[in-house]
């Protein structure tokens, strides 16, 4: 838990000296040629036949050539051979390729190579690739990866799928999702999506990824892990706030967006919140973004749903996290940490959950007579250049930042 990713680390050079010959062994595997094999292979039991030997060859070279990947790249051995193994189990419907970083010497060229196997690939039903540098002691190599086109293109026939991880954490010199964002919008039948970019410090342009998640209408779980983007702006967050208001199916909701030190207002992805009826699990990190000041319409959109739906009601099972800590937000004078009931959750959003001031006439009371003026965005936004406030800054009534 503390490195994450240095038990494969560690695994791999447990095994350094393990035989390459008995993985060349295990990719030409052919059953007809053994004398016993001493127990049968089956299909799954809905469909009550048994595998075929081709069949059965080729899921035994596959299984060897997956086992075998840690190694030949640790050991700087040409995996061609292998590659083609797996590609040649073309029924195969679940592939998860373990952290990969540690090993990667080139892993654009590896990409280049893998892509076209992994489109042939057409029953997969569950894929998890893990390229991301998830340790300190893990190959920095992968920083060097640039473009995630090669990804697109390999996952982009996989119209069967429904199960997709995609770990890139640590590509520093990633800069944009150009091909995996358009190949994404074609997987209609995804149920569960996960996508860590964590600590791709210049990936930006995020715009055309929160349209094609919109696209994914049968999407049940989401996890999307942006923290450490730098470049992620407030127009970023709408259009992906905008992309999530379509999940309707959503049960499960995971956003990081710790570290982004250019947003101000997540307005559209609060609001975006309350059209996911379904939702059971929410979970948003902005620790860290030190300018955010108002998250007010995600407090309005959880209030709706407390009220509408029968999924939030308290003991219910639902679980709720908001990381506030060292942004610019404050709610009450106290940062927000999470709960796991949701009607304290939005109540300790405070009263800036009463009213949505886009959507409604409706202000929140001026306590003890004070007069209070409500503002809009923009509004705020000149004052604080006008008199050079610095952004952030709370020094409000209450830590309610558009309430002066």
């Amino acid at each position: 838990m503390k490195h994450r990713g240095m038990g494969q680390i560690c695994k791999t050079d447990r095994e350094k000296d393990f035989p390459i010959e008995v993985f060349r062994s295990g990719i030409a595997i052919e059953s007809s040629q053994c004398e016993d094999l001493g127990f049968g292979v089956y299909r799954p039991a809905s469909r009550g036949r048994q595998t075929p030997t081709a069949a059965l060859d080729s899921a035994l070279n596959s299984f060897f050539a997956q086992s075998a990947l840690a190694q030949l790249l640790h050991r700087r051995i040409s995996i061609s051979p292998f590659l083609d193994a797996i590609a040649a189990h073309t029924s195969q419907e679940e592939l998860v390729l373990p952290c990969l970083s540690h090993a990667l010497n080139d892993p654009q060229q590896f990409l280049a190579d893998f892509s076209p196997k992994l489109s042939s690939l057409l029953q997969l039903r569950s894929l998890k690739l893990d390229f991301g540098w998830r340790s300190i002691y893990a190959n920095s190599n992968i920083s060097s990866l640039t473009s995630v086109a090669d990804i697109g293109s390999g996952i982009r026939p996989l119209q069967q799928l429904e199960d997709l991880a995609l770990r890139l954490s640590g590509c520093k010199n990633l800069k944009s999702l150009d091909g995996l964002d358009t190949a994404l919008a074609q997987l209609t039948s995804l149920k569960s999506l996960e996508l860590q970019f964590e600590a791709c410090e210049r990936l930006q342009s995020f715009s055309e990824l929160g349209k094609s998640l919109g696209l994914l209408v049968n999407l049940t779980s989401l996890e999307c892990s942006l923290g450490g983007c730098r470049k992620l702006v407030d127009a970023d967050v709408r259009d992906l706030g905008k992309g999530i208001r379509n999940l309707s199916k959503l049960n499960r909701l995971k956003v990081d967006l710790s570290g982004a030190k250019h947003i101000f207002y997540m307005t559209e992805l609060g609001r975006s919140v309350r059209f996911l009826r379904d939702l059971k699990h929410l979970e948003l990190d902005v620790s860290l973004c030190t300018n955010l000041c108002d998250v007010s319409t995600l407090g309005n959109s959880l209030r709706m749903l407390l009220m509408e739906t029968q999924n939030f009601q308290p003991h219910s099972g639902s679980v709720f996290a908001l990381k506030l800590d060292k942004s610019g937000v404050r709610i009450n004078r106290e940062k927000v940490s999470g709960y796991d009931d949701p009607a304290i959750f939005v109540k300790s959003l405070g009263v800036r959950a009463l009213c949505d001031p886009d959507e409604a006439d409706l202000r929140p009371p001026s306590p003890k007579g004070r007069q209070a003026v409500w503002l809009t965005h923009l509004e705020e936004q000149d004052i604080k250049r006008s008199y050079q406030v610095p952004m952030g800054c709370q020094g409000l009534f209450k830590g309610c930042p558009r309430l002066y």
